[in-house]
């Protein structure tokens, strides 16, 4: 979005990449947000739990810096960590007061790059996603294997615990993907994520889906609300962008709450545990 005119220029087709970045992004923290609801159920102040420290998280970091967010994330977890055990009515704070000083002393984030102040020739211009080595990619695989067999070799508070970390790994990861490559900040994601646990959990709640149906459903109707309300943000940019996907996101938040007959209004839609649990239909 920094600089449309010469993305016209390469004949690039703007609407259907911005919207296509919004599109993915949307569906990404619609699954963290229906993975969510096994874990605590849908209401009305689960997104804001999680999507203040991912947007801090990215924003301390560095836009666009994939090793950033990692840090910051770590930072971050620790502080929090250290907030909880000595003073608990710091921890949101701590976060924010982490945020706004890396912000004044190094605007562009711990690990990111400033914004250049006029056009780099193409073969210095750094490509935001970039082919991992052979020896990252075994690793993540390595990773990914582990992950699958924890069910079966780990005990519940492993099981807890990683789930806890996949949840805000797609919040993060969401976020990250609109505003690093897709440079487009969103301050109105939250919707996406809150509206993905709601997605899940009215689908087994009226239409009697089976859990695992409605996580696989939940990122396809975000995605679908995404193409509605990307049709009119992607053709804003910069602060502009990021003031109304926040009011998209007021209007979803207030018609869960006004709906109160269909949504569960401030008492969210509880009382459904994992797939495995007794308390699913």
């Amino acid at each position: 979005t920094e600089d449309r005119d010469m993305l016209a220029a390469l004949g690039v087709n703007q609407k259907w990449l911005f919207t296509s970045v919004f599109f993915l992004g949307s569906c990404l923290a619609g699954l963290g947000g229906a993975i969510q609801l096994p874990k605590g159920g849908a209401d009305l102040l689960m997104d804001l739990n999680v999507i203040a420290a991912a947007f801090v998280i990215v924003v301390v970091g560095g836009m666009g810096s994939i090793g950033g967010a990692f840090l910051a994330s770590v930072l971050i977890g620790e502080l929090s960590s250290f907030g909880v055990l000595v003073l608990p009515q710091s921890t949101l704070v701590m976060m924010f007061l982490v945020m706004a000083v890396v912000l004044i002393i190094r605007p562009y984030g711990l690990l990111g790059k400033p914004e250049a102040e006029e056009h780099l020739p193409p073969e210095l211009v750094e490509s935001p996603l970039r082919p991992a080595p052979l020896r990252l990619r075994l690793l993540g695989l390595a990773v990914l294997l582990a992950l699958l067999g924890l069910p079966f070799f780990g005990g519940s508070f492993q099981l807890v615990l990683f789930g806890e970390i996949a949840i805000f790994a797609l919040a993060c990861m969401s976020l990250f993907f609109m505003m690093g490559p897709g440079g487009m900040v969103s301050f109105g994601h939250a919707a996406f994520f809150g509206g993905g646990a709601y997605a899940a959990a009215l689908l087994v709640h009226y239409a009697s889906s089976p859990m695992e149906l409605a996580i696989l459903l939940a990122p396809l109707c975000m995605g679908l609300l995404a193409l509605v309300i990307g049709w009119f943000c992607v053709r804003l940019s910069g602060v502009y962008l990021a003031m109304l996907t926040l009011a998209f996101a007021q209007i979803c938040w207030s018609i869960v709450f006004q709906w109160s007959g269909f949504t569960g209004g401030d008492d969210g839609i509880l009382g459904y545990g994992p797939p495995s649990g007794p308390a699913l239909r």
